[in-house]
């Protein structure tokens, strides 16, 4: 899963994979993992997104698209509720604090 996290992999496909029903295995990766299937991989979308937005020029819209989001509105919104700022305050904070 995180080797796949950029890619359109489906929870269906997941759950295939692992010859399980979908509701089979998002049970048993919650009850394992402590969050769903999708949180889980927001969340490595996100924390991925980190290292872009600290080490790269590039648009937020092409980080969204490198780390497996297709909708840039969708990604700043679950940003700002994993990291409670948008992904370009986020920027803007890491490089002021270099500089100081």
């Amino acid at each position: 899963m995180k080797e796949n996290h950029q890619k359109g992999v489906s929870l269906e496909d997941i759950a295939h994979y692992c010859h399980l029903s979908r509701y089979h295995f998002s049970h048993l990766f919650k009850k394992e993992v402590g969050t769903s299937v999708m949180d889980f991989f927001n969340k490595l979308r996100i924390d991925k997104s980190l290292f872009y937005l600290e080490k790269t020029d590039s648009s937020v819209q092409e980080i969204a698209n490198q780390v497996g989001f297709h909708d840039s509105n969708y990604f700043s919104r679950l940003f700002k509720k994993y990291m409670r700022s948008s992904p370009t305050e986020y920027r803007r904070l890491k490089r002021e604090l270099k500089v100081c």
